[in-house]
């Protein structure tokens, strides 16, 4: 009649005939909700991804080769050779190309499984860069030392970095500010194992208020909590984005642009499209760029220099000494 994986021709009576090709091992690739050969659940994962049966073998999904079972979950348990139709660990090779060797330090085959014996398979491991996670301890690594919690990944991204009970935990407000999080949201402050911001100094030397008005603390985070937050911005400053929107909690674009300090002090004083332009020579002359950088007349879409007297008479020529015309900026 037909076989799987080739081309053939499917004739109906008064109906047109096509040509199409069947995947023999799509059950064995596709995406299921079913189980693995011993019974746990497969979420999310195909039996080939799962299991390493990727080839359709009598009605059943089978792993074919080596390839199928290193490719596949229990390969990270060292279960990476084919052996008797199934998955197996059959040597210390398997432990050295398994998940678990990479990030765990189970690197040794000892009592049919792979194990950590030794400090050097710690260090080497994942979980040494990024738990602290660096010293071999009865069969396991573990963290046991401040300076290897203080080197992890896990510092400086969770705030992490205090050593307690062999593992590596926030232990104060220091470990908290330490992080990027700090840095870029304002979670500097330590509350109940976690990096949360408390007060209003957190978000107000936070990243995320100059650049986003997100300056007010609430609800352990930092919000854009009304229009004197987005005063604080440079969006504001430089583009007129000055204005409060209470739909989505965000600084927004006002078309009042004459009001924002991109006008008063950069020129850009007419709203096209989504932000704040400088468009002549006037409004350039009236802003605070002409009496400091001697940036008084327009072009090229921007306020520039356009005149040795504008250059000698700005404050950057008496301080600096920028007082020469050169392709319209005043310089040395």
């Amino acid at each position: 009649m037909f076989r799987y994986g080739v081309w053939f021709c499917v004739c109906l009576w008064l109906l047109s005939s096509g040509c199409f090709l069947l995947d023999p091992n799509e059950p064995c690739t596709r995406i299921t909700k079913g189980t693995t050969a011993t019974g746990d659940p497969i979420i999310g994962l195909s039996f080939c991804q799962a299991e390493g049966r990727c080839e359709m073998v009598e009605g059943e999904c089978k792993p074919t080769s080596d390839k199928h079972c290193r490719a596949s979950e229990l390969c990270k348990e060292g279960l990476c050779s084919l052996q008797n139709g199934v998955c197996a660990l059959i040597d210390k090779q398997d432990c050295l190309r398994s998940g678990n060797c990479k990030t765990l330090g189970h690197c040794t085959l000892d009592g049919g499984k792979c194990v950590v014996t030794t400090q050097k398979e710690c260090e080497g491991a994942e979980i040494c860069t990024a738990s602290g996670q660096c010293h071999f301890q009865d069969g396991t690594c573990i963290a046991n030392s401040e300076a290897s919690c203080e080197a992890s990944t896990m510092c400086k991204e969770q705030g992490k970095c205090t050593l307690q009970d062999e593992k590596c935990v926030i232990g104060s407000d220091d470990d908290c500010v330490k992080t990027e999080g700090c840095k870029l949201y304002g979670l500097c402050s330590h509350e109940a194992g976690a990096c949360i911001a408390a007060k209003e100094a957190d978000c107000l030397g936070a990243e995320a208020c100059t650049q986003g008005g997100y300056c007010t603390v609430r609800d352990k985070a930092c919000f854009v909590g009304g229009e004197a937050d987005c005063l604080r911005t440079t969006a504001c400053k430089t583009h007129g984005a000055c204005s409060y929107l209470s739909s989505t909690s965000q600084c927004a674009f006002d078309s009042n642009c004459r009001q924002a300090p991109a006008c008063t002090v950069f020129g850009k004083c007419i709203f096209q499209v989504d932000k704040c332009v400088a468009t002549n020579a006037l409004d350039c002359r009236a802003a605070q760029i002409c009496k400091t950088k001697g940036l008084c007349g327009f072009g090229g879409g921007a306020c520039v220099a356009i005149s040795e007297s504008d250059c000698r008479l700005s404050s950057e020529c008496q301080s600096l000494g920028r007082c020469n015309l050169s392709s319209g900026e005043c310089v040395e």
